[in-house]
């Protein structure tokens, strides 16, 4: 039996698997693969469903190699490797065996992520692979040793402008739509911290600012990333006070009333609920246990069992039922914005297409453009040097808050923002979205 794929669709028809988890899993020989099955349950936190496929997909192609070879994941290394590129590029038995491009390339940045995940948990006591750093025009990039050298896109970057920020914004204002409140505070919180959707979907009210910031255009307000929701392990930065008024809002006035709405057995019920019997910014303490667990600690399946002291969810974002909102519900909302910005207000300018990764690029490009402003900077378009080490600041502050593990991901935003610099763009506009 070869390795196989079973999706989440998969286990709720055939029963393969029990109970059923919101993530794919691999079988090799009929068993469980737990070291990457493991993984894609952490990846499952933050990564979409089609990316956790892929890259379920790709562990099953490169676990079914390595059983052919006579070798295991544990086992794996460069020699393995080799022999991988062997039999899918440089000879392959038939032409079917051969990969394409962007196939092998998708592959071998999954088994690259994968191994150094197990080398850090740790399951692994070393990195047994070799890989290179391509130098490219925004950074470093690091790949296995082996293969084609298949050329890496370069950044997709699509912020959006001061002014549609604000129209965005204003499209989830209706006062005929229940979710109005909801889906404006969302919007609004994703365009003040740069939180990724999925890590934003299972932040508890525990772990949020709470009270009114004054209106700054800078950011003011120090937030922090859950480390088991993150996909950095957790990190802290700062946010844009001046739009985070709704989102507090929300907090103190619909959050409250749904919450006592899904309190007790009417609404907020999960199957293996987890109790909390007192809860601070610290960490919760669950009744019947002895020990405080951080909130660090908790990952998007326990986070789902929460129930607070009230009977309520401590959820941030809840449904009309009381019960916390799923990911889709929360992309689904800043996709009808986008539709409804383009009904209501007419704009061809407008994008036709706004991802929630998006506001993640427009918080990352505002907080260059805040810096250069308010610090006086200059940006040399015709130097990238140069700029790198006049802003060394700005990237630092834009790699803290967006949780990047090098600065070589966050200076793609610096030329960016010196074309934005360039159009005469002033502080006044940044302060001007609500």
């Amino acid at each position: 039996m070869r390795a196989i794929v079973v999706t989440r669709a998969q286990q709720n028809r055939t029963g393969l698997v029990a109970p059923s988890a919101p993530y794919p899993v691999v079988l090799v020989d009929g068993r469980i693969s737990q070291p990457v099955t493991d993984w894609l349950r952490e990846r499952s936190s933050y990564c979409r469903p089609d990316t956790l496929d892929r890259d379920a997909r790709n562990s099953a192609h490169w676990l079914e190699s390595l059983r052919q070879n006579g070798s295991s994941i544990e086992r794996a290394d460069q020699s393995a490797w080799l022999k991988f590129v062997s039999q899918c590029w440089t000879n392959p038995t038939s032409a079917s065996d051969r990969l394409s491009d962007p196939h092998f390339a998708s592959i071998r940045s999954t088994v690259l992520r994968l191994h150094k995940w197990l080398t850090h948990e740790p399951y692994l006591l070393s990195f047994r692979f070799k890989t290179r750093v391509t130098h490219t025009r925004f950074g470093t990039r690091e790949q296995l040793v082996g293969g084609p050298r298949v050329r890496m896109p370069d950044p997709y970057i699509n912020p959006i402008l001061p002014e549609f920020q604000t129209l965005l914004c204003a499209a989830t204002q209706p006062l005929d739509r229940e979710t109005g409140p909801r889906d404006n505070a969302l919007l609004h919180w994703l365009l003040a911290s740069g939180f990724r959707i999925g890590a934003t979907s299972l932040l508890t009210h525990y772990e949020v600012p709470s009270t009114h910031t004054r209106l700054t255009p800078g950011p003011t307000v120090h937030v922090r990333s859950p480390t088991a929701i993150s996909k950095t392990r957790g990190y802290s930065g700062e946010a844009f006070g001046n739009l985070l008024h709704p989102f507090v809002d929300y907090i103190g006035g619909q959050r409250q009333d749904l919450a006592s709405i899904g309190s007790g057995n009417r609404g907020h019920a999960p199957p293996r609920p987890l109790h909390i019997r007192t809860a601070d910014s610290r960490g919760p303490v669950f009744r019947g246990e002895t020990r405080r667990t951080s909130w660090d600690r908790l990952n998007a399946q326990d986070r789902a069992r929460l129930v607070d002291v009230d009977g309520s969810s401590p959820a941030v974002w809840l449904t009309q039922q009381g019960t916390p909102a799923s990911l889709r519900t929360l992309q689904y909302a800043v996709r009808r914005a986008v539709l409804t910005t383009h009904e209501q207000f007419a704009t061809t300018d407008f994008p036709s297409r706004v991802r929630p990764h998006d506001l993640r690029h427009t918080f990352a490009l505002m907080t260059v453009l805040w810096w250069f402003l308010s610090s006086g900077f200059t940006v040399d378009l015709g130097d990238q040097r140069t700029a790198q080490l006049q802003v060394r600041d700005a990237v630092a502050m834009v790699q803290t808050s967006l949780g990047h593990f090098n600065e070589t991901t966050t200076i793609h935003y610096i030329k960016q923002a010196s074309l934005w610099l360039a159009n005469g763009i002033t502080i006044d506009q940044l302060a001007e979205v609500r």
